[in-house]
């Protein structure tokens, strides 16, 4: 059974990657150079390696499915726009938030981590769901 850790970024087509952003006018993608694409689509796709995969089905059988390939695209454009941002490493502090009103201090730890939701939408399909506690 294959599984996304079977393949790496080598397997996701650059040129399809560049053509998939004009035809969305992505100027971003389009601005970069060849050197900077390679190196987001190897960083975007390291981001959709990690995902929870479901492993009830062979999912990679005949490849990757387009939908993670496009997942891969749309990533490396998060990652030429912000590079490094997908799988950032966190201090347990950057979700700090201080509210002061007159001499009273409230500290909170917001839930404040980055969504891509068009790559949630385009792996949704593959991903694993949650478990359903019962009693």
């Amino acid at each position: 059974m294959k599984t996304i850790k079977d393949f790496t970024a080598a397997d996701i087509s650059l040129s399809d990657c560049t053509a998939y952003h004009a035809d969305r006018a992505n100027t971003t993608w389009a601005a970069a150079t060849t050197e900077e694409k390679e190196a987001a689509l190897v960083r975007g796709f390291d981001y959709i390696r990690v995902q929870p995969f479901r492993t009830d089905t062979d999912l990679f059988t005949d490849g990757i499915p387009q939908d993670v390939e496009r997942a891969a695209w749309e990533a490396a454009l998060i990652e030429i726009t912000t590079p490094g941002i997908l799988l950032k490493d966190q201090a347990r502090d950057d979700h700090i938030s201080e509210m002061k009103l007159n001499t009273m201090a409230i500290k909170y730890q917001a839930d404040a981590r980055d969504q891509f939701k068009k790559i949630e939408a385009l792996l949704g399909p593959y991903m694993a769901r949650g478990i359903i506690l019962t009693r």
